[in-house]
């Protein structure tokens, strides 16, 4: 979601920030940290930031709680939507991502993607990626082999791998082309 269909990195940095800070962030966010991240999930996100490793949960909940209640909308990426709607004509798709439910569904809403998407599975889900992954292609009754992750970081490709599904990485988002 982050990266890949929302062109989110801006907001994410300023919005994960000033939450990180209240928890006792040392560090600020920058993209250039973003873009080095391993773990891109929002505890990674807090722990590079120097939140400390007891208040990452809470972290993470205010954090989600912030994005619900933010009143901007992502934007797509330019073109994006086009080439959405054309695969989910001969496609299931699907969103896994560590951010909120709510965000997600605000966002197709948003830029007029309603029905694209059969499934979404969101950091309220709970578990690792890869395990969302092989749940979401189950309850799609898609084998993994015929089952890929889009991902803009190298911890979506090794979920991916670690699902047993295909990866493809897009070269804009999070994380550098690299």
């Amino acid at each position: 979601f982050d990266g890949v269909l929302a062109d989110s990195a801006e907001k994410t940095i300023t919005l994960s920030d000033s939450v990180a800070r209240a928890f006792g962030s040392t560090i600020p966010m920058t993209r250039e940290l973003m873009s080095t991240l391993m773990d891109m999930s929002i505890p990674g996100g807090g722990r590079a930031m120097g939140v400390p490793e007891d208040r990452l949960a809470d972290f993470e909940t205010a954090l989600i709680k912030e994005y619900e209640n933010a009143t901007w909308d992502y934007e797509i990426f330019p073109g994006l939507g086009d080439v959405l709607k054309s695969l989910g004509e001969s496609h299931i798709l699907g969103v896994v991502t560590n951010n909120s439910e709510i965000l997600v569904r605000r966002f197709t809403e948003h830029n007029g993607l309603n029905g694209c998407f059969q499934i979404i599975s969101s950091q309220e889900t709970g578990g690792r990626k890869s395990a969302r992954i092989i749940k979401a292609a189950a309850e799609c009754s898609m084998s993994l082999e015929h089952t890929f992750m889009v991902g803009d970081s190298a911890s979506d490709i090794l979920e991916a791998k670690l699902a047993g599904c295909g990866s493809i990485a897009v070269g804009w988002g999070f994380q550098r082309l690299e």
